[in-house]
């Protein structure tokens, strides 16, 4: 089994099968650590998606493009996002998303 951690000789992981047994009485299947610690550290990562997806929601409707030539500045931009609801709904998402991620990582530890 291949994991990132080294364990010592003997400990016992949870597992999950992905691939059955070449064979029927071979061993060569295939598997993935499972546990808790895994699991939220995948809900880190959907959290960390609200970041992105508020930035792509701030980017569309006020028209700045971070990269290459972009018709508007960020100042400009972030100006015209202030008038209405776009600057909140972008700073709620980014803030989700941060908060999210660093309590479900943190729980992953513990």
């Amino acid at each position: 089994m291949q994991v990132r951690q080294r364990y010592a000789q003997g400990t016992e992981l949870s597992v999950q099968q992905t691939e059955p047994p070449v064979s029927d009485g071979g061993t060569g299947a295939d598997y993935v650590q499972a546990g808790m610690d895994r699991a939220w550290r995948w809900f880190a990562a959907s959290f960390g998606g609200w970041v992105f997806t508020g930035l792509g929601v701030f980017c569309l409707a006020t028209g700045f493009a971070p990269f290459g030539a972009s018709r508007i500045s960020f100042d400009a931009a972030w100006e015209a996002a202030g008038r209405g609801v776009t600057r909140s709904a972008v700073l709620g998402m980014i803030g989700v998303g941060l908060v999210g991620t660093g309590v479900t990582f943190l729980i992953s530890y513990f």
